[in-house]
C-alpha cells in the first residue's frame, strides 16, 4: 500500500501532466471522433446540427445512378475526402477535424467550415463514451499504475 506522501506525490505529478493527457486522450480516440463526424455527414447534418444541403437535380440523378443517397448532400462520392479526414490542431482546450484530401477547400468553401465537427448530440456521445473513459483510464493509470 502506498503511503500518504506517494499517493500526494502521485497527484501533483497528475496535475503537472494535465496537459499532456488531456492531448493524449484526444489522440486514442482520434478515430472514434472521425467516425462520428463521417456518420454526421452521411446523414446530411453540419456540427450544428443542421443540414449541409441539398444536391442540384443533375448531381442527384448521377448520384441515384450510383446506387448513393441522393436526397442530401453526405460529401461522398469515392470515400475519398472522407477517408482523409484528422485532427488537424490538437491542444489541451480542444482537437479540431479536417481532411488532408484536395477537395477540402472547395468543399468548405461552398458548404462551409461547419461540415467538419460534431454535433452537440454527437459531442456529447464522443465525450461521454470515448474521450472521458480513456482520460480516466489515463489518470487511474498514473495514479495506480495500473488500470
Amino acid at each position: 500500500m502506498a503511503s500518504v506522501t506517494e499517493i500526494k506525490d502521485r497527484f501533483v505529478s497528475i496535475l503537472n501532466s494535465l496537459g499532456s493527457i488531456f492531448v493524449d486522450t484526444y489522440k486514442d480516440t482520434e478515430a472514434e471522433a472521425i467516425d462520428l463526424n463521417v456518420q454526421q455527414m452521411m446523414d446530411g447534418a453540419t456540427a450544428k446540427g443542421g443540414p449541409i444541403g441539398q444536391y442540384s437535380e443533375f448531381t442527384k440523378q448521377i448520384k441515384k445512378s450510383k446506387g448513393q443517397i441522393s436526397e442530401w448532400v453526405t460529401l461522398r462520392d469515392e470515400g475519398d475526402f472522407q477517408s482523409k479526414m484528422h485532427f488537424k490542431t490538437l491542444n489541451e482546450q480542444y482537437a479540431e477535424i479536417n481532411s488532408s484530401d484536395w477537395k477540402t477547400d472547395k468543399l468548405t468553401e461552398k458548404y462551409g467550415q461547419d461540415i467538419f465537427g460534431l454535433s452537440p448530440t454527437n459531442l456529447k456521445i464522443y465525450a461521454r463514451e470515448n474521450w472521458f473513459t480513456s482520460f480516466v483510464e489515463k489518470i487511474k493509470l498514473k495514479l495506480y499504475g495500473r488500470n
